[in-house]
């Protein structure tokens, strides 16, 4: 599709449905309107000049799935070439790019455009959306009917190594997001900052390609556990011809990885067998980390705050590689950087060629650079505000916002299992409350007010008596009062059926004339829509 200058012209751009993001959210989405409702009538827009999102960005030394790979991947697309237990990055994107072709994603997107605007329009029942290619400056303004953010919260690096001297570095500061491969790794002395999921992961990695010092920088403690598989293990080739002959046994394997993994759900609860298990899986952590990391770093390593309360980490290489010589930890801040080395709080003095920012992301603001009104001009932000934080009914979906649905919303981070489950909950709930636009049956869907307050008292209260409460410095939660605007306080199962049905009395549906005349009505309470026939 050949954009113009509409801002100039007053022309304007149409579609049923537009996406923001060609990641795993807005691959999802436009795979099922297409399986569901032969619906074509899409178009999306994308930051990063390709698709696959998270898994085209984040491309470091050593990244890969720490979810098994038969689980992360599509429902709808089993990924019966799957190698690896645990899918390298490459492997991963590969995967992600093939399902985006099958279903014609990259003729239908526009690449290198961020969407920086979207206001609802009450009089034309439409959402308009604003957007930029940031390589030509072109700008474009596109109406739809239905608007649907799929930015996910692995996007925004969080650069914060604000330190004096930074500018005057002659080496190469890198955040592990949009890693430069062309910087030579051999021979050179690399800072790492972080010691997250990325950070265990990159440092191996680097240590395979010959750094000759790494000096690892860090605040905050981790929970280390075993991988159940060796962290190469490969299914044989024979099991993968099973799978394409039967593709039972497949759904059948992800069925007990999907069990496995959800029995672990159990420790973030406080309640009485909450914390027995989790007292049971701290000490199996503990135990685990004395045994595989040296003993010069067992107090350096040891957490101080319940398992659980920080996102565990699955250990492929990290611990083992704490016995190279050429590595050292450092519980402290970077105070400063020289020309060629950096500057301990402590005072230390450490030569360093290159800076790596293990940092993580920004997970906490769910329509990044994206200003969003709804009706009577309300802006997302000011909603938030007065509930105390970001939010969605079903970590979707919002009063005052029409025809808008998020896709890896509010609350969708689930801690323990795959995140990409939940991203397929969230298509899987708008295809259902969408039935009746696409059918022509309504113009317009709102949740009513009291569905969504009743929705955030119940989903604040119960992340209160969860371990993510327990006092702990986490992404999962703002830290000074509380709000929770990450984590899902309910097992993956009921997040399943929630988004599976539509609870119909919790939404104004606004019918077309042929909506009135066929007499539809919303299935009662967590029903699909029905329809009476003259």
């Amino acid at each position: 599709m050949a954009a113009t200058n509409v801002e100039k012209s007053g022309a304007s751009r149409y579609n049923t449905i537009v996406i923001v993001g060609a990641g795993m959210g807005g691959i999802a989405m436009a795979a099922k309107l297409q399986k569901q409702f032969n619906c074509t009538d899409f178009h999306i827009y994308e930051k990063a000049e390709s698709t696959s999102g998270t898994w085209r960005q984040n491309d470091y030394p050593g990244c890969a799935c720490d979810v098994p790979g038969a689980f992360y991947s599509f429902s709808f697309e089993p990924n019966y070439d799957l190698k690896r237990m645990n899918p390298t990055q490459q492997e991963t994107k590969e995967y992600c790019d093939k399902v985006a072709v099958k279903y014609g994603v990259p003729q239908r997107t526009t690449f290198k455009t961020r969407v920086y605007k979207a206001s609802w329009q009450e009089e034309k029942r439409q959402w308009r959306v604003w957007a930029r290619n940031w390589e030509t400056g072109e700008e474009i303004v596109h109406d739809c009917k239905v608007f649907i953010t799929a930015i996910g919260i692995l996007d925004v690096p969080n650069d914060t190594f604000n330190v004096p001297g930074r500018e005057t570095f002659k080496g190469k500061i890198m955040h592990t997001t949009g890693w430069d491969h062309s910087v030579e790794l051999k021979g050179k002395n690399v800072v790492v900052v972080g010691n997250g999921c990325t950070a265990a992961q990159l440092v191996p990695a680097l240590l395979d390609r010959g750094v000759a010092n790494l000096y690892q920088f860090f605040r905050s403690r981790h929970f280390y556990v075993a991988m159940p598989v060796d962290r190469d293990a490969v299914y044989p080739e024979s099991l993968r011809k099973m799978w394409k002959l039967f593709p039972f046994t497949l759904y059948a394997y992800r069925v007990a990885l999907f069990l496995y993994i959800e029995k672990s759900f159990i420790f973030f609860y406080n309640h009485k067998l909450g914390r027995w298990y989790r007292k049971k899986m701290t000490e199996e952590s503990l135990e685990f980390m004395e045994k595989t990391a040296p003993k010069k770093y067992h107090d350096l390593l040891r957490p101080d705050f319940d398992l659980g309360c920080k996102r565990r980490i699955i250990e492929g290489e990290y611990l083992k590689s704490l016995h190279d010589p050429r590595i050292s930890l450092h519980q402290d801040s970077i105070a400063s950087v020289t020309p060629t080395s950096i500057i301990s709080a402590s005072g230390e003095e450490i030569p360093a060629d290159i800076i790596a920012l293990a940092t993580g992301f920004n997970t906490t603001d769910f329509l990044y650079g994206i200003e969003v009104t709804g009706v009577n001009g309300v802006n997302v932000k000011d909603h938030w505000a007065r509930y105390g934080g970001a939010e969605a009914y079903n970590c979707s979906v919002m009063h005052e916002f029409p025809n808008f649905f998020m896709i890896l919303g509010p609350n969708t981070a689930p801690g323990h299992t795959s995140a990409l489950m939940y991203a397929e909950n969230n298509v899987d709930y708008a295809i259902n409350v969408l039935r009746p636009l696409l059918s022509n049956i309504a113009t317009r869907v709102e949740l009513k007010k009291p569905a969504e307050d009743k929705w955030v008292i119940s989903v604040q209260s119960a992340l209160k008596n969860m371990v993510w409460n327990t006092g702990c410095n986490s992404w999962y939660n703002r830290g000074v009062d509380g709000w929770n605007s990450t984590t899902y306080p309910w097992t993956s199962f009921w997040y399943w059926y929630q988004s599976n049905y539509v609870n119909w009395a919790d939404w104004e549906v606004e019918l077309t004339e042929a909506g009135r005349r066929r007499r539809w009505r919303g299935g009662g309470s967590w029903g699909f829509r029905s329809m009476d026939t003259d």
